[in-house]
């Protein structure tokens, strides 16, 4: 069963679109990147515990993402005071996957996150953070503190 180490992963992720988009978009654009890192985390090496995504917006209001398998569909909403449309939002992600090394999630997170943005003409990065991630992998394991 070492095979199913935990790494967690959390990274922020940042999303731009050049025409804003109305929050009922934003939540779609969330749930494909949840859903597309589900699915290519999904199979017999890894197990999802769980992939969130979790964006608080500057009026109070939220869009939140989650995926516990890679053969459902992501839970989505957006809830609270929101704004009708935006051009970029910021999130923060969460994956806990059995089996998926850190390295390997912040790469596909970072390939989920263009092929969503490319796909519908947006621009995205996921910041990993770097210094805490590093010094979490030292003192738990999951490889060398590198940044």
């Amino acid at each position: 069963m070492s095979a199913l180490a935990l790494q967690p992963f959390a990274a922020r992720v940042h999303w731009k679109f050049a025409a804003p988009l109305p929050m009922a978009e934003w939540v779609e654009v969330i749930r494909a990147y949840v859903e597309t890192l589900a699915g290519r985390c999904g199979g017999s090496k890894h197990v999802i515990g769980h992939i969130k995504a979790l964006a608080v917006l500057p009026e109070g209001g939220f869009i939140r993402a989650s995926a516990v398998d890679a053969t459902r569909r992501a839970d989505a909403e957006a809830s609270g005071a929101l704004p009708d449309r935006s051009p970029a939002v910021t999130f923060t992600l969460n994956v806990l996957v059995y089996g998926l090394p850190f390295e390997q999630a912040r790469e596909m997170a970072q390939e989920a996150t263009q092929a969503i943005a490319s796909g519908r003409g947006g621009s995205a990065a996921v910041d990993a953070g770097g210094t805490r991630h590093a010094a979490y992998r030292s003192r738990h394991g999951g490889g060398e503190a590198t940044d």
